[in-house]
C-alpha cells in the first residue's frame, strides 16, 4: 500500500474502534512496507548512479546533445526529496524510466542519427510542457499527468522493448499539449 492509499483509507473511518483496528493493521504492515520501499529506492539509486557515471565518461561528439538531455531527465526523476514527492505508482515506474535512458545510451552508439531524429521530434513537446507548467491557473494534476506521459513517451521512442504503462505517441501528446 502507498501512503496515498493509506491516507484515503483512513479518511473513510468514522469511529474510534475502526480507527484503532486500522492502526493496528498498519503497525503490523509498516515494516514490510518500509522494506519494500527501501528495496525500490535502492534499485532506483543504483540505476541512477550507473547512468551518471556513463554520462560523465568520455562520450563521442555524436552523443553530447542526447547525453545533456538525458542528464536533464535524470535531474527531474531523482533529486533530493524525490521519494516523498513522487506518487507511489510512479515511483514504481522510475526503474523502467532509468533503464530506458540506459538503453537509449546504448542505442545512440549504434544509431546516432535515429536518436537525433527522435530527439528533434520529442524536444518541442518538452518545451511546450515546460511553458504550460509555468502558466498560472493550470491544474497541477494535469501538469503532473503530462509530465509522466512525457516519461512514457521517452520509453516508447527510445526503449520500446521495455513497454509503456499507457498508450502514448508524439501526435497524441502534442494534441493534448495544444489543447491546454
Amino acid at each position: 500500500a502507498t501512503l496515498e492509499a493509506i491516507k484515503s483509507e483512513l479518511a473513510t473511518i468514522d469511529n474510534a474502534e475502526r480507527f484503532a483496528e486500522k492502526r493496528k493493521q498498519l503497525e503490523q504492515a509498516l515494516p514490510d512496507m518500509a522494506n519494500a520501499l527501501a528495496k525500490q529506492v535502492s534499485e532506483i539509486l543504483a540505476l541512477h548512479h550507473a547512468l551518471r557515471v556513463k554520462l560523465k565518461g568520455r562520450l563521442p561528439l555524436s552523443m553530447i546533445e542526447a547525453a545533456r538531455e538525458i542528464a536533464e531527465q535524470l535531474d527531474g526523476l531523482v533529486y533530493q526529496g524525490f521519494v516523498w514527492h513522487t506518487p507511489g505508482e510512479r515511483l514504481a515506474d522510475l526503474p523502467r524510466y532509468l533503464k530506458a535512458a540506459e538503453k537509449r545510451l546504448e542505442k545512440i552508439e549504434r544509431h546516432p542519427d535515429r536518436d537525433r531524429l527522435l530527439r528533434v521530434q520529442f524536444m518541442p513537446l518538452v518545451e511546450k510542457y515546460r511553458e504550460i507548467a509555468t502558466r498560472p491557473g493550470i491544474d497541477p494534476e494535469q501538469i503532473d499527468n503530462l509530465r509522466w506521459q512525457l516519461e512514457e513517451l521517452r520509453v516508447a521512442l527510445f526503449a520500446q522493448e521495455l513497454g509503456t504503462r499507457e498508450s502514448v505517441s508524439l501526435s497524441k501528446l502534442d494534441k493534448q499539449l495544444n489543447q491546454i
